[in-house]
């Protein structure tokens, strides 16, 4: 059996997220070649992909197979079965990996079967889970909140101290689906959707060959709509002097800093001030036009991914103090905390 180097890179590629990491149950470790396609599912996100498999029906361990793949220095890779084992052999490079039958993955043809609302979609619904990632719960009791809220035209992500907000104009009801992370980064690899199907449980995103699906999160997501202000007025800052600001006074763009905090003062002059239990540092900016005055402290963290993301603001104070960012179909509010 022929495989394409480049079809085989696909299906390492998109399916990788859906390899179990646990040895609690060793089989979803593997990918599962049967004669329809190839499956990988470890129970928060499952992958299904139409391929010719020329006849391989079998389950291959994905870590071994993967690097095999990756490392193929030739455009083709051959193919055979032997006793029970999976031969490779793409120029000089070789392997030999054992197998298991397919019969011994879980049958999930059930949740790819027909019976669920199906809707049309196009890549805003991408663009939107991909804008709100960052903005959902890491952590959280809330199991809900640790995804992306999609309800009628809009979806939402928050992790307590921030709320997104993208609008995507496709009406997707108004229950509302609860989509995971693990979903989302799959699609990420995939990089288009087509279609949408959905039932009270589970969820498939579906693009030209290719179906990825998984079980919606439980939990009731809160309306997060009521915490935008109407806002009349917004103000355009200086992002990019602003962002190279807050990379003196300390590296900001990793999420180990989402727990820390930094003070701005706006004004004539702006100063960034970054202060923790090892440094104190400070950077003065003067961007040559007066800004609204005002000292507030807030995450360094979440504020660069504002500044990196929008061109509109507003610092709003009623009913409490917030940054309210926009830029298209996307809005934020941010807790800060005004010095009186």
């Amino acid at each position: 059996m022929i495989f394409q180097k480049k079809d085989l890179q696909g299906v390492v590629d998109i399916c990788s997220t859906a390899i179990s990491k646990s040895d609690s149950i060793p089989v979803l470790k593997n990918i599962c070649f049967k004669k329809d396609g190839v499956y990988a599912n470890n129970l928060f996100v499952g992958v299904y992909m139409e391929l010719d498999t020329q006849g391989l029906d079998c389950l291959v361990p994905f870590d071994k197979f993967s690097v095999f793949v990756k490392g193929a220095k030739k455009d083709e890779i051959e193919i055979e079965i032997e006793d029970e084992n999976l031969k490779l052999k793409s120029g000089r490079s070789k392997s030999t990996i054992a197998i298991e039958p397919s019969e011994d993955f879980p049958d999930f043809d059930s949740l790819l079967g027909e019976g669920r609302l199906s809707l049309p979609v196009n890549d805003s619904l991408l663009e939107g889970f991909i804008t709100c990632l960052t903005f959902k719960a890491k952590k959280s009791v809330r199991t809900e909140l640790t995804g992306i809220h999609v309800k009628d035209i809009v979806m939402f992500a928050s992790d307590g101290n921030r709320i997104a907000e993208f609008t995507h104009n496709i009406d997707m009801g108004g229950n509302g689906l609860n989509i995971s992370e693990y979903i989302i980064k799959t699609l990420m690899k995939v990089g288009s959707i087509n279609t949408v199907e959905f039932d009270e449980q589970v969820v498939l995103f579906k693009t030209e060959g290719i179906t990825v699906f998984g079980n919606l999160l439980d939990g009731d997501y809160p309306d997060m709509s009521m915490y935008f202000p109407k806002v009349k007025k917004f103000i355009k800052l200086p992002t990019t002097e602003l962002k190279a600001g807050l990379k003196k006074v300390g590296d900001f763009a990793g999420e180990e800093f989402q727990e820390a905090s930094c003070t701005v003062e706006f004004g004539d002059n702006t100063q960034i001030k970054y202060e923790s239990s090892i440094a104190q540092i400070s950077e003065v900016f003067n961007f040559g036009n007066k800004l609204p005055a005002g000292i507030y402290t807030l995450n360094p963290y979440h504020f660069a991914v504002l500044l990196d993301k929008c061109e509109q603001f507003a610092f709003i104070s009623d009913p409490e103090d917030m940054l309210y960012a926009k830029s298209g179909a996307f809005r934020c509010v941010l807790n800060v905390k005004k010095e009186s």
